[in-house]
């Protein structure tokens, strides 16, 4: 096991693999801006595929990635196999990356029995563990059984009427020239820059080698930052997947009351009446 909690290693799955109640989710993305997944081909034996771009999403927003509602997430969960008492693992194939989503999504549910493969396929291909071609097939429908929990997300209209709001930290898990506007989206139609009054923390500088650092790391990383525990925590991104990966790290330090803007810059970037920042005007 991994010194932060709910993250396990590549050797702590090889001997828990088959065990009866554990679940394996892959849960990959098919689309990111931030490129393909190269290994999509190869999969960990018993891994499960964890659908959140068609499958656990809101079809009705316009949006990408948003939460759907609890009866299609229980829907979609009991199709899977998966029950009230199972031990979930997600992992991705870039390693750590959209994992750290479908791992907030069970938390927003109220299952928190759920764990992060650090390294994801990346670090099992590493350990030269037996790798598959297909997922696992032949499901039996499970019991699973969650709740959206209040205040798991955030809109954009919560957000705009708090940017004022000194007990409210938003937290920006995009790298730092998209955060600064420096450097232009990715996403066609969106603005440079940042929400109003938000801070940095890019998720790629939690990782080394697509690994999460270690816990004393990413707690001096933290507190170089001098945040009170005290205050409301609501994490952005592109369009709410990388935002997990921060979270999760805060999650794992201590800090509560914490939250994902769902929307994130997808929404914030591409509306003009929303406010945005750069390096040049904060």
């Amino acid at each position: 096991m991994s010194n932060l909690p709910n993250l396990v290693s590549v050797h702590w799955l090889k001997e828990h693999l088959f065990d009866d109640d554990l679940i394996l989710l892959d849960a990959s993305m098919n689309k990111s801006v931030h490129g393909s997944n190269s290994t999509k081909l190869v999969k960990i034996p018993t891994a499960r595929l964890f659908d959140f771009e068609t499958v656990f999403v809101d079809k009705d927003s316009s949006l990408s990635n948003m939460m759907p509602s609890d009866a299609v997430f229980n829907l979609e969960a009991k199709k899977l196999g998966l029950n009230k008492d199972s031990v979930i693992v997600v992992y991705d194939q870039k390693g750590v990356f959209s994992s750290a989503r479908a791992w907030y999504m069970f938390h927003a549910m109220g299952h928190h029995n759920v764990f992060i493969l650090d390294g994801g396929l990346p670090a099992w291909l590493d350990a030269r563990y037996e790798t598959v071609t297909n997922y696992q097939s032949s499901l039996t429908t499970g019991n699973f059984q969650g709740t959206l929990q209040e205040n798991a997300f955030y809109n954009s209209d919560f957000l705009l009427a708090n940017l004022q709001n000194s007990a409210l930290t938003i937290v920006d898990a995009r790298a730092e020239g998209r955060f600064s506007g420096e450097e232009d989206e990715p996403r066609e139609g969106m603005s440079s820059g940042h929400i109003p009054n938000s801070i940095n923390i890019p998720y790629a500088s939690l990782l080394d080698d697509q690994r999460f650092r270690s816990k004393a790391e990413l707690q001096q990383i933290v507190a170089a930052l001098k945040l009170s525990k005290s205050n409301q925590f609501i994490f952005s991104c592109g369009s709410g997947v990388t935002a997990c990966i921060v979270l999760f790290v805060f999650h794992c330090l201590g800090y509560s009351n914490l939250s994902v803007f769902d929307g994130s810059w997808s929404e914030w970037g591409a509306n003009k009446k929303f406010p945005v920042a750069t390096s040049d005007l904060n």
